[in-house]
């Protein structure tokens, strides 16, 4: 009898130690697919990201060009030839010497 007590204990040893062993394989195979899981989220949220960042770098590149467009036209604005320019076309200024063409006029009917 005593023998078989030992068998009895040894097959439920090498029953729970199976258990065991499955019950950690398991685990280990939960955490790889977790691990997978976050992993590809990650790339996705990454790919994102730098589509973003290249769209922001886009448009920083075009509100630079932007900028530097505005500034010339501003310091433009500010110099003695725009102001010329600005009263030659509104207000029909003509330097001393200069002969006006006026073509907007319409000649005598013949």
């Amino acid at each position: 009898m005593g023998e078989q007590v030992k068998q009895s204990r040894k097959s439920t040893g090498k029953k729970r130690s199976g258990i065991a062993a499955f019950a950690l394989l398991c685990a280990i195979a939960v955490l790889v697919c977790l691990t997978a899981i976050s992993f590809v989220n990650n790339m996705k949220a990454k790919a994102e990201l730098d589509a973003q960042y290249s769209a922001l770098e886009d448009e920083n590149r075009a509100l630079k060009m932007e900028e530097e467009l505005l500034r010339t036209m501003l310091d433009y604005s500010q110099s003695k030839e725009y102001l010329i320019q600005l009263a030659r076309e509104r207000y029909g200024f003509v330097r001393p010497g200069e002969i006006v063409f006026d073509i907007n006029q319409t000649t005598p009917d013949e």
